[in-house]
C-alpha cells in the first residue's frame, strides 16, 4: 500500500524564521542584529512588558500581511515533487483559526495560506502542487487529529511534538517530527528529522513506521 501523507502548514512547509525576525526588529520588538531563531524571539519577547500580547501581535503579522514575504522550508519542494511523481497522496492539514485574536486588520489567515502556497507552487497541477481540496485548516488541535485520522494519513510530519503527544492521536501513523533547530530530545515512538531530504528518505525508502 502507497503511504498517505499529511503535513503540517506553519514551520513544517513554510520557513518563517528570517521573517519573524526581521517583522520583530519592525515592530520594536527585537534589536537589529538580535536573535535570529523563532524560539529565541519568542522568548525574548514574551519576557518584554505585555511579552504575551506582544508575541501574538508579531505571529498575527507573519501569518497574515506579511506571509508573502516567508520562504518555503529548504528541500520541502522537492519532496512534493518526489511524491507527486510516486503517485502519493498529500494532505496539508493543520491547526490555523480563520482570524488571529491580536489582528486589528482582521486578515483572514487561511486565505493568506492558500494565497502563500499558490504562490510558491504548492497548489493546483504543478510538479510540487495539491489540490486545494486536500488542504485543511481546523480551528483546534483536536480537530486536527481527527483529521489526520479521517484521511487516511499513514504518515503525518509537524515541527511540534504536541502534536503528536495528543491523546485524540490516531494509532497506527507514522510520527515525524520536523526539527532543523537543535534541542529537541528523542521521544519513543517519533521519527526526528532535522532536514527534508531525510524525511524523503525516511518516505521513499518505506523505512519509516508507526
Amino acid at each position: 500500500m502507497k503511504p498517505v501523507m499529511g503535513i503540517d502548514f506553519d514551520n513544517t512547509i513554510v520557513d518563517y524564521g528570517q521573517l519573524i525576525s526581521d517583522t520583530a526588529v519592525a515592530m520594536g520588538l527585537s534589536p537589529r542584529g538580535g536573535p535570529k531563531s523563532k524560539g529565541q524571539i519568542r522568548d525574548q519577547v514574551r519576557q518584554l512588558p505585555d511579552g504575551e500580547l506582544n508575541w501574538q501581535r508579531l505571529q498575527a503579522a507573519v501569518y497574515g500581511p506579511e506571509i508573502h514575504r516567508a520562504v518555503p522550508s529548504l528541500g520541502v519542494g522537492t519532496f512534493l515533487r518526489g511524491c507527486k511523481q510516486r503517485g502519493l497522496e498529500v494532505y496539508i492539514i493543520s491547526h490555523k483559526t480563520r482570524f488571529a485574536a491580536q489582528d486589528n486588520g482582521g486578515v483572514d489567515l487561511r486565505e493568506a495560506a492558500l494565497g502563500w502556497l499558490d504562490q510558491n507552487g504548492f497548489l493546483g497541477e504543478g510538479e510540487a502542487g495539491i489540490d486545494p481540496s486536500r488542504v485543511y485548516f481546523e480551528e483546534t488541535r483536536l480537530a486536527k487529529v481527527r483529521r489526520i485520522g479521517d484521511m487516511g494519513c499513514t504518515h503525518f510530519i509537524d515541527d511540534l511534538k504536541e502534536t503528536f503527544l495528543d491523546t485524540g492521536f490516531p494509532d497506527g501513523i507514522a510520527k515525524i517530527l520536523y526539527a532543523p533547530h537543535p534541542g529537541d530530545q528523542p521521544l519513543p515512538g517519533i521519527t526526528f528529522a532535522d532536514n527534508w531530504d531525510s524525511i524523503a528518505d525516511l518516505v521513499f525508502d518505506g523505512s519509516s513506521t508507526g
